[in-house]
């Protein structure tokens, strides 16, 4: 009990941390200090030491900054990489941004017909540009791709068989393997063919009165190269109209316009899987659409129909700010005017432009005492779209004495700078920054290169 009692009040805790706080509120000073008082208190009654008031101290400081860094921050991309996953994929343009701050401090028309007042549609505008830029005859929104998928599974094909090429079985993001959400869909995986080659006749055998339907998925974020044979997407139509069966596309991360370049082998689009035949195809909204997260299943109207009807649907429906910001970078595709989105403008770069960005950061640097140089590098799409597609680039390349010191000194900075490391050399490449960024992002790298 003695040792209790040399712990101090949370007030005195608050005056001798004052300097630890930046800007919190008294209440958030007295939760951070109660915190720390509460675990003190804790080892103490298990036979602990009372610590120093300045060991206190610096208990409070190591809690704010664990706190602080929990949150979500402006970080610099400086990978190269235009959609990366860990970074939030596709950066917004700063225009949807001011739409969904107009809409969302106020109320909007989410489900409200302005014309007739009556009761609409929730997302009828993202909906009608899909219809629009694709040529679906319907579509339906979800909070994402894999969100998707499930949905469709769970509304055509729960209790069923669902037939899919063994070497289709991909695992995404985060550990989510294809299989796991078709079993939780309560879909059957039926596997056909082999892992590097399956035939139209592996579909047409395993298909008995118990199938649901067929499923086609685009291997985007893996390449299987050598001896390899699949069936097209022609032959998976056809058979599924002798069959009576729907014919469903999953494309992951599918792209609604044809790339100008860096592509030898194009990428297929939502508009593809559609004229070959794909009843359904399922995408993301947030990859190489642009858009915040989401998941779109586009096609036959009635199918669709079955989507939106089912009682799944209203747990994965997106929110007005998502609708919102989802319409408004769709209007870009519907106007012909995609580069206006930033990962798209990042992807399609030129060649001589990013090259002429890397020398002038390299000079800026040089200048304030950091040797840097440029060379030529490849990079990444990011995101899961398109893994044997190399983006060329031209990088700037830094040495630090201590490479992971200095990058954890730009992940500390404000904004954080994330740039890639290869073999201790730290490479900083201009393609995923944003105009606005380049004078914060020479400040940081000359900053911490001390």
């Amino acid at each position: 009990m003695s040792e209790l009692r040399k712990l101090p009040s949370v007030t005195a805790l608050v005056h001798e941390a004052a300097a630890v706080f930046a800007g919190e509120t008294p209440q958030a000073r007295t939760r951070l200090v109660r915190a720390v008082l509460d675990d003190a208190r804790r080892r103490v009654q298990d036979g602990a030491a009372a610590p120093e008031l300045t060991a206190l101290v610096e208990a409070v400081k190591a809690r704010r900054a664990a706190d602080e860094n929990l949150r979500i921050r402006r970080v610099i991309n400086a990978t190269g990489i235009p959609l990366h996953t860990n970074l939030g994929r596709s950066p917004l343009p700063r225009a949807v941004l001011e739409t969904v701050v107009e809409l969302g401090v106020g109320y909007c028309s989410l489900e409200l017909d302005l014309a007739t007042g009556q009761r609409s549609s929730r997302g009828a505008g993202v909906k009608a540009a899909v219809r629009a830029i694709t040529g679906a005859g319907d579509a339906v929104v979800v909070n994402n791709g894999a969100a998707a998928v499930f949905l469709a599974l769970s509304a055509l094909a729960r209790g069923r068989e669902v037939i899919v090429s063994r070497g289709e079985l991909v695992q995404i993001g985060g550990g989510f393997r294809v299989p796991d959400i078709l079993a939780a869909s309560g879909a059957r995986l039926v596997e056909v063919g082999t892992t590097n080659i399956t035939t139209i006749a592996d579909y047409e055998r395993a298909i008995t009165p118990d199938t649901a339907l067929l499923m086609r998925i685009h291997r985007s974020n893996f390449v299987v190269e050598g001896h390899t044979g699949e069936a097209s997407m022609g032959e998976l139509s056809a058979l599924a109209r002798r069959s009576g069966l729907p014919f469903f596309y999953d494309l992951g991360s599918g792209s609604l316009v044809r790339w100008a370049g860096h592509d030898p082998v194009k990428e297929p689009t939502v508009q593809d899987g559609l004229r070959q035949g794909a009843d359904l195809v399922a995408f993301s909204g947030d990859k190489l659409v642009g858009g915040p997260q989401a998941g779109f299943v586009a096609g036959d109207p009635g199918l669709v129909k079955a989507l939106a009807t089912h009682p799944l649907y209203r747990a994965l429906r997106p929110g007005r700010l998502t609708l919102v910001a989802l319409q408004e970078v769709l209007r870009h595709y519907v106007e012909g005017d995609h580069l206006a989105l930033p990962g798209w403008a990042m992807i399609e770069q030129d060649a001589d432009a990013l090259a002429a960005r890397a020398e002038d950061l390299a000079r800026r640097l040089a200048d304030r005492g950091v040797p840097a140089s440029t060379m030529a590098a490849e990079g990444a799409v990011g995101g899961g779209a398109a893994p044997d597609k190399a983006i060329s680039s031209t990088v700037v390349r830094l040495a630090p004495k201590d490479a992971g010191a200095y990058l954890a000194r730009l992940r500390a900075h404000a904004p954080a700078v994330v740039p890639r490391i290869e073999r201790d050399v730290v490479m900083v490449d201009p393609r995923t920054v944003l105009p606005e960024e380049w004078e914060a992002l020479v400040e940081a790298l000359a900053g911490a290169w001390a």
